[in-house]
C-alpha cells in the first residue's frame, strides 16, 4: 500500500492461495478498489510483487504525477518497502 502525507492512498491488493482459476460470478463479487492476486502459497514473492507494481503501483503513481526518478516529471517519488527479497 502506498500512502502519502497529502492523503493519497494507493489501491490495496489481496494475495490468495491458488492459481486464480475462479468462476466469473466470483470475480464479479470482488470489490473494484481491491486488486486480487494469486500465488501458489499466498506469498508475496518477486513475481507477485511485479504483478502488483504493473497493475497498481506504477499506474497510480503516474496518475498522481510522480515520476520515481523519471525525467520529465515535476514530482519525484521514492517507493520503498521492507527488506524482503521480493520487494527489492
Amino acid at each position: 500500500m502506498l500512502l502519502r502525507g497529502d492523503g493519497f492512498l494507493c489501491r490495496l491488493a489481496v494475495i490468495f492461495r491458488g492459481q486464480g482459476k475462479v468462476q466469473r460470478v466470483e470475480k464479479r463479487s470482488y470489490h473494484p478498489d481491491i486488486t486480487v492476486l494469486w500465488q501458489a502459497k499466498a506469498w508475496n514473492n518477486a513475481q507477485t510483487q511485479l504483478a502488483y507494481d504493473d497493475l497498481v503501483l506504477i499506474p497510480e503513481l503516474k496518475a498522481a504525477g510522480v515520476g520515481i526518478g523519471r525525467p520529465g516529471f515535476e514530482v519525484e517519488g521514492l517507493a520503498f518497502s521492507d527488506n524482503l527479497s521480493a520487494h527489492k
